[in-house]
């Protein structure tokens, strides 16, 4: 009998430390999956949130070079009458035979030269400040060297850095870093691919550079670094994109109005020019839609009726904008770019759209006058001869901003009564390749930053340029 209860009271005591050991690991596994839920939320705020910048000193970067030429202020010429230049550590300035250690924040000054100066910071955290630079106001800070060139009487600066540590400069002044990480990763490939293009076609090399900082080659340095666009270069380091066996052209613009165009039909020599499959224009949505908005009815249609399509960017600011401009004002435009033409012609009467390429881009209009007419090509030589500077534009939401040298994009067709003339179009930028909005909202809608490409860049793969 006492053996019975002895083994009854150890069969108790077993069972409660089985039943106890049980809840106290279900409370450990629970409590694992709260911590790794807060963990999993704190990595997606900062995916969201300001990253911090990065540790540089513990990254290696194998990266290749680039030489960037940099600008004055306003961008308005790659030669400078005097650099001033400082740095936040000791720096060295290197002559043909001799060289000089200066203190961090001592200012060098230089106007004329005969020959190539180096300055270089003495440790890797330097950045080099140029005083006589402005963008947005404040002097932009370099990371990597500057050398400086006679050229002209004058001087050429050159910044040469590592390819991924340009792209940290690149990116924020490209893309807006709110736009998220997604999309940031998106434009981080599409930059770096440029880059290697520029870097191989050699444009620049009477300036001893690769690649200038301004929207000739891409916009360098005009903000400041933001530690979520390094993040985004950080995490696609390397990689580009490759269309057979060559480096694509990945174009980008702001804001596409529902479509993209053909390649060929923004930039070409003659008009039907083929353009490669990844540069062609195609549907901003979800479904696989192909319209015909080459045909004046059709495009009109697309761009009055912006609710029955679900395109990624259709309540953006500029997928639909209006603007209203004197035919006076224009014609003043006019006969600043086009002086002969527009004395052949007489009293300007009406503009009339001839010709629209793929997605409706408009590659020919016609100018009509009293006398005659004459016609100009091209999108861009388009956007700028019709353009009336500080004419307001009427975006969606209503929202608002000035002209200022080009009409926002080459999407649009024109009303005229009397002596008015109003432009109904949609979408910024030339509208080749991807737009800059259309990847966030993608983003937003849960595509992965290799799927976005793979969207606005068809038949192209990604591919590690270095390692």
């Amino acid at each position: 009998m006492k053996l019975k209860k002895t083994l009854l009271l150890l069969g108790v005591t077993i069972l409660i430390i089985i039943i106890g050991s049980h809840w106290v690991s279900k409370k450990v596994s629970n409590r694992d999956k709260e911590i790794k839920q807060v963990d999993r939320k704190k990595s997606e705020e900062l995916t969201t949130e300001m990253i911090p910048p990065l540790d540089d000193e513990n990254f290696i970067d194998t990266s290749d070079t680039i030489r960037v030429a940099l600008h004055t202020t306003g961008f308005e010429t790659l030669l400078h009458s005097e650099v001033r230049v400082t740095c936040n550590t000791k720096y060295i300035i290197t002559y043909k035979n001799h060289k000089e250690e200066k203190k961090a924040g001592e200012m060098s000054s230089f106007s004329q030269l005969n020959q190539k100066i180096t300055i270089t910071p003495k440790y890797k955290k330097g950045r080099l400040t140029i005083l006589s630079i402005k963008r947005n106001e404040n002097n932009p800070s370099y990371r990597g060297k500057l050398t400086l060139y006679p050229k002209e009487s004058k001087i050429t600066v050159v910044n040469e850095l590592s390819m991924e540590e340009y792209l940290y400069g690149v990116v924020p002044s490209e893309m807006p870093v709110s736009y998220g990480q997604e999309a940031l990763k998106v434009q981080a490939v599409c930059a770096r691919t440029y880059a290697m293009a520029q870097k191989n076609a050699k444009h620049y090399e009477a300036y001893h550079a690769d690649v200038v900082d301004s929207t000739a080659s891409q916009v360098y340095k005009n903000t400041q670094e933001d530690g979520r666009a390094n993040q985004a270069v950080r995490d696609t380091k390397g990689k580009i994109l490759m269309a057979g066996d060559t480096i694509a052209s990945t174009y980008f613009f702001s804001t596409s109005f529902g479509y993209t165009t053909n390649v060929k039909d923004v930039w070409y020599q003659k008009r039907n020019e083929k353009s490669p499959i990844y540069l062609t224009g195609q549907f901003q949505g979800k479904e696989n839609l192909t319209l015909n908005l080459k045909r004046e009815k059709d495009f009109k249609a697309f761009i009055n009726d912006s609710e029955s399509y679900d395109t990624f960017e259709k309540n953006d600011t500029w997928y639909r904008w209006r603007i209203t401009e004197n035919l006076l004002d224009i014609a003043k435009t006019l006969e600043k770019q086009y002086p002969m033409d527009m004395k052949k012609i007489g009293v300007l009467k009406k503009i009339a759209i001839i010709e629209r390429g793929v997605g409706g881009v408009v590659k020919i209009c016609k100018i009509k006058g009293t006398k005659g007419s004459f016609l100009i090509e091209k999108e861009n030589a388009i956007r700028n001869a019709l353009a009336v500077s500080g004419t307001k534009i009427l975006g969606q939401n209503k929202k608002s901003m000035v002209v200022s040298g080009l009409l926002p994009s080459g999407y649009f067709y024109i009303t005229q009564k009397k002596g008015v003339i109003t432009f109904h179009g949609g979408g910024f930028g030339h509208g080749v390749g991807m737009s800059q909005t259309g990847a966030m909202r993608m983003a937003e809608a849960g595509y992965h930053w290799e799927e976005i490409l793979q969207h606005y860049f068809p038949e192209t793969y990604i591919q590690e340029c270095y390692t």
